[in-house]
This record gives C-alpha cells, structure tokens and sequence, in this order.
C-alpha cells in the first residue's frame, strides 16, 4: 500500500510535466529513489515491487489521466501518449540498472538484518549464559556456606551430639522420640519430619511423634502395600527422593511428602521408620543421609529400652498411685538384663530402698499420702541414674527397687551414697505436715558370668536386713 500510494503521488506530481514522462530527464531519479527506500528499508522484494508500481503508473496512469484532467484545457491525448515513444529509447537501458541497484540494496539491508540477528542472538546467549552462572554462584555460595558452618562447628557439633543421645536414654518413648526429631533438626537441618511406628493390630505405620507440623494436625494410618514409608519398612532399606528417576514402582508411590525416609530398627527387627518431609535445598545431600543414618544409629538403643519399657507398662499392672511398675515386672526386667549382661560382657546392679520409719508414718497420715511419698522419692533420684535406671516399685510399700544398667558394685555403692545424701538434705511433706525420712539401702551387682537374677535379688535383701539390725 504504501509503495502504491508513493507511486501515485510521484505520477500525480509527473502530471505537471507532460513533456516528461516519467521524468525520463532525470533518468526516473524519484521513481528509483522510491525502489531504493522501499529495497533499503522493507527488503528486496518490496523494492521491485515500488518499480513494477511506478513502471505501471507511468505507462497506463499517467496517460489516462492526464487526457481525463487537462482535456478542457485543450491539451489532446498525444500531449501525454506522445512523449511515451521517447521511452521505447530511454526505459529499456535505466530499468535494468534501477532494477539491480535496488536488489543490491536489499541485498544490503537483508545482510545487515542477518547480522543484527546474529548479534540480537548472540547477546541473548550471553545474557542466558550469565543468568545461569548467577544462579550457579548464588546456588555454590549457598552451599559453601553450609560447608563452611559444617568445619566451623563440628567440634561443637559433635559435643552437641553427645548431649543429644544422651538426652534420648529415657524411658518416656514419646520424650525420647521428641528429643530424636529435635536432634535430627539440629543436625540435618529438617523444618518437617515425622517418625511412624508399625501398629501390628492394624496392619499400619501409625504417627508416633511429628516436629514441624501445623498445631491440631493428624494423620490416620499409613498403609504398607503401596506407599514410600511401607517400602522402607518392608525392605529396611533408604529412600531418597532422588531414587524415584531410577525406579518407576517407587515414582508410583510417590506423594510428594518424602524426601528422605529411614527405617528405625531395633534389634534384628524394624520398629518403624522416620520420614523427612521438609528440607532446605543445600541440605538435601549425601552428607545429610550419613548424618541421619548415625543418628539413628546412636539412638537405637534408647528407644528399643522405651520401647520394652512402654509394652511393660502397657501389658502389666502398674501401681494404681505411684505409677510404677509392680515387683513382677522387676523380676522379669531383671531376668532379662542379667542374660543380656552375661551376653554382652556387661554389667547391672539392683538398688532396693526402703523407708524405714514407715509404720511410725502409717500411724499418722494418709497410707495414700505416704505411697505419693515413694512416687516422689522416685522423681527425686531421677536425675541420678542418667537415664539408665528403671524404677519399679518392691514388695512392700515403702519400697523402691531400681534396676541400673551398665553399673558395678563401687558404681552402684556411690550411687547409693549419693541417693542418701539428696534425700536427707530435702524436706519432705506427707500432706499437710513436714516428716523426717529415715532410710536405708540395699545394693548388689552382677556381671559376666552372673545369670541369676535371684541371687541379686538376694544379696540386696541380705545388706537391707543388715542395716535394720
């Protein structure tokens, strides 16, 4: 449209000079100018165009029109048609040349479109090129950093560590669990996690203790056939997340909610798993796995000794007002460890404590106040035994018996010393009133060769009745 209407006005302009069509004079200088602009600026093809226009309104256009406007002027049709035959002479050498020159400058323009392309390419290559590297260098000093805080704080971690396993020999399964995910957090960096036990009545993983989860949330049980965490149980094998490229059954499973999932064992066998649900991105790493694997490793166990010590709580009687387990527990407790200690070369001790003034206090209070008495002495000497002690309570009510792993008879000799000496220097209360606590302890340890739980039962009883003489 454009060349059109340019070939228009250049005719309607030519209509002043009759004489010179197509101003021949001037070797068609506008109607080539105008293949030029049109060759230079929209491209070859573009320019013939503007030349096949001009060659057109010189020939038929300007003729017919010229007879149609300036006839009343007295001008006839050879005023126009005339000078036309003058170009049978001039037209058929400029043409050709007009036509060339404007190829050539499409040709020079098609060129450089070629090569602002080619530089409109490569510029953006490059700022790809750079975006990527950006995230490159935003993504390795991230996890430099994480390095760096690796070296920096691994004499602290592993003090850290120490403390943390520690803190998990408990009895409390939901205690040590929660001291579990808090360890994995401090250590792997975890925002989610949850930690699943197999409930055999139900055929399921059932949660056990979650860190990370929105406050009131619950989840129902999970399912072995055909889920990730049931797989890790079935097999006692990894997961990670990056496994799903590998293996099409797990990608099936896939929910979205694993990214690294472990199987928490005890003994020979699988208790459950612990899943990874959150984690940053620098985090999820080979490092990482290793670091989740040793902690569960270490606390093994602790939560196979709260594991036997819930079922014994939950399959046995305990006693309805200390909450303690009762003198049949013992007696199975410590048939159990003395096994494992001849087993395993280690060693365990029996601690029994009595009251001794305890008919003078039955005469004076409450029985019941006097059995949260003992329950009380048991809170009291918690923190002594470490975590590795458990309390039941003994024959009579005014009893006490501990069962202490790993303790031999200067170990538990010393314990027992310490015992007394926080006993006596606290104030005691039965109900209403302040009482003085005359107590006195019983100890015997066993090891190696000694399989007899009896026998140490015995040798406890024996130094007890001693000091009542």
């Amino acid at each position: 449209l454009e060349a059109a209407a340019v070939s228009v006005i250049l005719a309607g302009i030519n209509l002043l000079y009759p004489e010179d069509p197509g101003f021949s004079g001037l070797h068609f200088a506008p109607y080539a100018l105008a293949a030029f602009l049109f060759a230079s600026y929209y491209g070859t093809g573009y320019g013939l165009a503007s030349l096949l226009l001009s060659s057109v309104s010189i020939i038929g256009l300007l003729p017919l029109v010229g007879t149609l406007v300036f006839r009343g002027a007295g001008l006839s049709v050879e005023t126009f048609t005339g000078p036309l035959a003058s170009l049978r002479k001039t037209a058929p050498v400029p043409v050709p040349v007009i036509a060339v020159i404007t190829y050539v400058f499409g040709a020079i323009r098609a060129g450089h479109r070629g090569e602002s392309g080619n530089r409109l390419k490569r510029f953006e290559d490059t700022s790809k090129e750079n975006w990527r590297l950006r995230q490159e260098n935003r993504a390795l000093q991230t996890v430099n950093t994480e390095i760096e805080g690796r070296v920096s704080k691994q004499k602290d971690s592993m003090t850290s560590l120490y403390t943390q396993i520690r803190k998990l020999d408990t009895l409390d399964l939901g205690e040590g669990l929660g001291v579990l995910l808090e360890t994995v957090r401090m250590f792997a960096g975890v925002t989610k996690a949850s930690v699943w036990r197999f409930d055999g009545s139900r055929g399921a993983l059932v949660l056990a203790a979650a860190t990370g989860w929105e406050d009131g949330k619950s989840e129902a049980g999970i399912r072995l056939d055909d889920t990730i965490e049931g797989w890790v149980f079935r097999n006692t094998s990894i997961f990670s997340v990056r496994m799903i490229l590998q293996y099409d059954n797990l990608g099936r499973m896939d929910t979205g909610r694993n990214i690294i999932t472990l199987p928490i064992s005890i003994g020979r066998k699988v208790w459950g798993v612990l899943n990874i649900e959150e984690l940053p991105f620098e985090k999820y790493n080979l490092y990482t796995e290793r670091i989740l694997q040793i902690i569960l490793s270490l606390a093994e166990h602790a939560v196979e000794r709260a594991v036997e010590y819930q079922s014994l709580i939950e399959t046995e009687e305990i006693d309805t007002v200390t909450g303690l387990p009762l003198f049949s527990q013992f007696h199975r407790m410590l048939e159990d460890e003395t096994e494992r200690a001849a087993t395993v070369g280690g060693t365990v001790s029996v601690i029994i404590l009595q009251i001794a003034n305890y008919p003078e206090l039955a005469e004076r209070h409450d029985p019941r106040n006097l059995r949260i008495l003992v329950k009380d002495l048991a809170s009291l000497l918690l923190p002594l035994i470490d975590n590795r002690g458990k309390f039941f309570q003994y024959k009579e009510e005014s009893q006490l018996a501990i069962i202490y792993q790993n303790l031999d008879f200067d170990g538990a000799s010393l314990f027992c010393l310490e015992a007394l000496e926080r006993i006596n220097s606290g104030t005691w209360r039965v109900g209403d009133h302040e009482e003085p606590l005359e107590m006195i302890v019983g100890y015997a340890a066993g090891g190696g060769t000694v399989t007899d739980a009896d026998s140490l039962i015995s040798q406890a009883e024996n130094l007890l009745e001693m000091q009542k003489v």
